[in-house]
């Protein structure tokens, strides 16, 4: 199992997050955080996801519980298979009550087996990934600049997704 390095910080000062430059033991998923279902985790000052890495879904975040964002947030550089800065997934919620920022985070494909035998090469949501019954709130600015994914660029399927003053490049 590859380690996942966290580089997560808050941008005033990049020596006050805990995390930063450790090692994150969640393996594929979460390249800095990973919330479980039932989980809850606030982010109560600017941070900064660069450069995070997952095998497969959210190259800096994974949602499965919830995650809320009280100040901004900026994701760059951040690369997985499905979310390539973030991964909401099942029922969660994410919410974002400052702007946030998505600037070059992309997907990669994977080329492994399915459940059926047919090969996929598939990947999706270059800055973000939801999938179910879930909830993404963008309450302030949003911008998404220059993030790829193979497939497709920003996926939402079947999830509510509440957002204004977007600006995509």
């Amino acid at each position: 199992m590859r380690n996942n390095i966290a580089t997560a910080y808050d941008w005033r000062d990049r020596n006050t997050f805990p995390a930063q430059g450790k090692p994150n033991l969640a393996g594929n998923d979460g390249g800095a955080i990973y919330i479980l279902p039932g989980g809850s985790v606030k982010v109560q000052v600017p941070i900064s996801f660069i450069n995070n890495y997952a095998s497969y879904f959210g190259g800096a975040v994974q949602n499965v519980g919830t995650l809320v964002f009280t100040e901004t947030a900026y994701f760059m550089g951040n690369t997985a298979h499905i979310g390539g800065a973030l991964c909401a997934d099942y029922s969660s919620v994410t919410t974002f009550k400052k702007t946030a920022t998505f600037e070059f985070n992309k997907t990669v494909k994977q080329r492994e087996i399915n459940e059926l035998g047919a090969r996929y090469l598939a990947s999706y949501g270059g800055a973000i990934a939801a999938f179910g019954p879930n909830i993404v709130t963008f309450k302030d600015n949003t911008e998404f600049h220059k993030n790829s994914a193979h497939s497709v660029s920003m996926a939402f399927n079947g999830a509510e997704n509440i957002a204004s003053n977007n600006k995509v490049s």
